[in-house]
């Protein structure tokens, strides 16, 4: 059989408004018809690269990459180049958005504190300082539990709702709305004593106690406090009296040592009618009787209009150290306190 092997070769070159231009187009062929010069790739010219997806990448790293000296890195989370190729944060931190923060491990977060901006890991469940949320701080004698900020009453009391309806400290073995538990009331004039309502005889404690007066009364000769706390009626003895001011904050005061538990009181004061040391009309009209809760008067009720002798009960017996008639009102002149009862326990 004979072989015929033939090569074409063609070219073709063309001179145009003096420009030079060179067109060469070489084509072998083999006896079977195949092209001899084609090759498998064609190579662009081209500045940049593609990637994979077909996205153009800066010097062939992947999108949102860059090129650090031989690697690529994501300058948002590469804690060895945080923002910068030269970024490099410390070993306890990470790169968050191309910033070296503080590192914190659960259950801890990062919170950040001071003028400075210091960096702390703090457990939201425990810190007091970042109760829940970082820098809630909870308030004197409150814990943060489970982040939120929950009263703790140690030795103060049990803690029970408040009247404002947040959590307060109150002694449940004297609290008469609170007795021996939260919301127990002591009804029918009991007391709450030792934790158990209990219905008690009464006397007058009065006789237990100290009576000082406001500025201005009780200076006078024997008309001194101590006169309205002797057990000494103006029946009896119609010179033995104490002598008090009357004014918007003019008061008579009962007070004890320790606490007691307070129902009423009964004022033995000057009446209309001429007694026989020739005192009349300097009667104590009212004021507001109050007690002291430990921490502030309380204002039991107001007491106005009388013109003798007169008593006041609590709406419930108050267990208190001190006792006051405050805003003292009178008739004419300078009243007169002939004694001043207490009666409770």
């Amino acid at each position: 059989m004979n072989h015929r092997r033939w090569i074409s070769a063609g070219s073709t070159c063309a001179l145009s408004l003096g420009l030079l231009a060179a067109c060469a187009n070489a084509l072998t062929t083999t006896g079977d018809g195949q092209d001899a010069s084609a090759s498998d790739s064609t190579t662009l010219p081209d500045s940049g690269t593609t990637s994979d997806t077909g996205t153009k990448t800066d010097a062939g790293c992947a999108a949102g990459e860059t090129k650090c000296g031989p690697q690529c890195s994501d300058l948002q989370t590469d804690p060895a180049h945080c923002g910068t190729c030269q970024g490099q944060c410390a070993n306890n931190q990470a790169c968050e958005k191309g910033a070296c923060h503080l590192a914190c491990s659960l259950p801890l977060s990062r919170c950040t504190t001071g003028d400075g901006g210091v960096e702390n890991c703090v457990d939201l469940k425990q810190d007091g300082l970042n109760c829940g949320t970082c820098g809630t701080t909870c308030p004197d004698s409150f814990v943060c539990d489970a982040g939120g900020c929950d009263l703790v009453c140690g030795d103060a009391g049990s803690k029970c709702p408040g009247a404002d309806g947040g959590p307060t400290c109150l002694d449940t073995t004297t609290d008469k709305n609170n007795c021996g538990t939260c919301g127990n009331a002591c009804t029918g004039g009991k007391v709450c004593v030792a934790s158990t309502c209990q219905t008690v005889a009464l006397s007058n404690i009065a006789l237990l106690g100290t009576v000082t007066v406001s500025p201005g009364g009780g200076s006078v000769g024997n008309y001194v406090p101590a006169k309205a706390n002797d057990n000494i009626l103006q029946a009896a003895n119609c010179n033995m009296f104490a002598w008090i001011s009357s004014g918007a904050t003019a008061w008579i005061q009962l007070t004890w040592g320790q606490s007691h538990v307070v129902s009423s009181i009964n004022l033995d004061t000057n009446g209309p009618a001429t007694d026989s040391c020739g005192n009349s009309g300097r009667t104590v009209s009212g004021g507001q009787v109050q007690w002291w809760n430990g921490a502030s008067w309380v204002t039991a009720g107001t007491v106005s209009g009388q013109t003798d002798d007169w008593s006041y009960t609590f709406p419930a017996p108050v267990t208190t150290t001190q006792i006051r008639i405050y805003a003292v009102t009178q008739t004419s002149g300078n009243p007169m306190v002939f004694e001043w009862q207490a009666m409770g326990q």
